[in-house]
């Protein structure tokens, strides 16, 4: 905020505006000396901005002194009832761990009941077809963000139609969710893929493998010359940590589906 001791080249000069007029007095008000009070008795939160130089127009560049302090007042965060369950960038492996806690954690007529409706006939579902029938055939957004007590009434309509299971059965229907997230085909390269760590130039050339190369290998050359390479790290440590962990806890039930080894032991 400008004071009204402070130049304004752009549309001041000797004290007139461009278009001729008296400059107004109360244009700048000065920086104020303390916060104002935040309205619903919320309080602010001050900002105060470096010591920095301001550029005017070519040859009016000056320094200034520190930065008025600006209070800044944020609303209350307001939360929606239905919480997604998670965020952030390892969503895989984050609804992963979800997955088999909640299995862990459910009954076992919960967990019986779920295998049945995913393997009743006609619309017996594969193991490692699961995954993509809940994507294709459900709001699966929704499904994975929420539990089946926050899903649209619509959302927990047709989840039940595909499964042909009641509508009230929610607790199955987590289940169902958490089931087909362990059974997906490609689970280990996800987790690989998501908790892969961007490695250094040095730990490239020390842990390489070479995808590519321009000019091919064999080709004549004549200094001075440029080759090409793409190469693919291979040290996958903290990623591999994460992938033993999560795929050493499930099992194959009896049931053909993947579970953890708790939950396979409760279903039988």
């Amino acid at each position: 905020m400008l004071s009204r001791d402070s130049e304004f080249p752009r549309i001041m000069k000797n004290g007139r505006t461009s278009d001729g007029d008296p400059f107004p007095e109360d244009r700048f008000e000065d920086p104020p000396t303390a916060p104002r009070p935040a309205p619903g008795g919320v309080k602010p939160i001050e900002v105060t901005f470096p010591t920095g130089e301001i550029f005017l127009p070519p040859g009016k560049a000056t320094t200034a002194g520190p930065f008025p302090t600006i209070p800044i007042t944020l609303p209350p965060a307001e939360r929606d009832p239905d919480i997604p369950r998670f965020s952030g960038p390892h969503t895989t492996t984050l609804l992963v761990e979800h997955a088999i806690a909640s299995l862990d954690g459910l009954p076992a007529d919960t967990i019986r009941a779920a295998l049945s409706f995913v393997q009743a006939k006609p619309q017996k579902v594969a193991p490692g077809e699961l995954f993509e029938d809940l994507r294709q055939r459900t709001s699966f957004d929704e499904v994975l963000r929420e539990r089946a007590e926050g899903w649209r009434p619509v959302t927990r309509r047709v989840f039940a139609d595909v499964f042909a299971m009641p509508g009230e059965n929610l607790a199955a229907m987590d289940a169902i969710v958490c089931i087909a997230l362990l059974n997906r085909p490609d689970l280990e390269q996800a987790l690989r893929a998501e908790n892969a760590v961007a490695p250094t130039v040095e730990q490239l050339l020390e842990n390489r493998r070479i995808l590519w190369q321009y000019p091919p290998s064999g080709t004549p050359l004549t200094p001075p010359y440029v080759i090409v390479v793409a190469v693919e790290s291979t040290d996958t440590g903290p990623a591999e940590d994460v992938v033993v962990r999560i795929m050493s806890s499930l099992v194959t039930a009896a049931s053909g589906y993947r579970l953890p080894r708790l939950a396979a032991q409760k279903s039988g």
